[in-house]
């Protein structure tokens, strides 16, 4: 059974704890000096209003984020996906989240959204995006 868990948008007062997910939470990146780089950013972008965090809590608890980045009014990045090591089912948080980042991309007219990961290429999509590889257009 899944734990329960909702999705939202980020708030300042989520500055901290989405931070502090940082790294042993990280899915799918290596974790670096860069990450954290990209992570401030994307924080302090939301804020701002430039960027757009997307939130995972459970129980009062903020357990994961993910970050749309805009490059431009048609390309954005899907970056910082974060889920807590200590969430039971951290695919079906991540994949929440993936989810919602990708519908508002989508109800913002991104005509693209790069999706960032270190894994590799030929290998089938991560388990958050397993839906990917079973949608029209995406025969292999």
């Amino acid at each position: 059974m899944t734990e329960p868990f909702s999705v939202r948008p980020f708030e300042a007062r989520d500055h901290e704890a989405v931070l502090a997910l940082w790294p042993a939470a990280l899915m799918h990146s290596p974790p670096g000096s860069e990450t954290i780089d990209v992570l401030i950013d994307s924080v302090e972008g939301a804020i701002a209003g430039k960027h757009h965090v997307w939130v995972a809590e459970a129980f009062g608890r903020i357990i994961g984020s993910a970050a749309v980045i805009r490059n431009n009014a048609s390309l954005a990045h899907l970056r910082c996906l974060h889920v807590a090591p200590d969430f039971a089912e951290r695919h079906v948080v991540a994949r929440g989240l993936a989810e919602m980042a990708i519908r508002d991309a989508w109800e913002r007219g991104y005509l693209k959204l790069v999706v960032h990961t270190n894994l590799p290429p030929a290998g089938s999509p991560p388990p958050f995006m397993s839906w990917a590889s079973n949608s029209p257009g995406n025969a292999r």
